[in-house]
């Protein structure tokens, strides 16, 4: 083997194992029992949204600890403070009131609402109409 090819070897051997050891890390997900996106059944995490965090991390993506114990505005402060530990949420709905209160990363899937009513001459046109 050259000199050359042994130096660059040498680098991408000394990149994989930093990169290895930058995403060797462990991502906080807080989460409330939403199935089918997610919750716990068995006391093990389970749904959608966990099944593919969990195959993610057989890709390359960081490990994922997941708890459902944490009262919802507790999680979502949590998120907000957190300085160097990564957290995350699961589920989460984007909207404009949290746009900038967070940090989006990637859409898991998307989300889709629809208020239905029932024997009402006309239908309701606006949330604020429904209340």
């Amino acid at each position: 083997m050259t000199k050359a090819k042994s130096v660059v070897t040498l680098l991408l051997l000394a990149q994989l194992l930093v990169s290895k050891h930058l995403f060797a890390t462990t991502v906080s997900v807080y989460g409330l029992e939403a199935m089918p996106y997610c919750g716990v059944i068995d006391g093990k995490p389970v749904g959608i949204a966990v099944d593919i965090l969990n195959e993610a991390t057989k890709y390359g993506a960081p490990n994922f600890k997941f708890s459902f114990d944490v009262p919802w505005p507790r999680a979502i402060l949590r998120v907000q403070q957190s300085k160097n530990e990564l957290v995350a949420i699961i589920p989460f709905t984007r909207s404009p009131i949290r746009e900038d209160k967070f940090k989006w990363i990637a859409e898991i899937m998307p989300t889709e609402y629809r208020f239905y009513t029932y024997n009402r001459a006309s239908p309701i046109q606006s949330i604020d109409e429904s209340k």
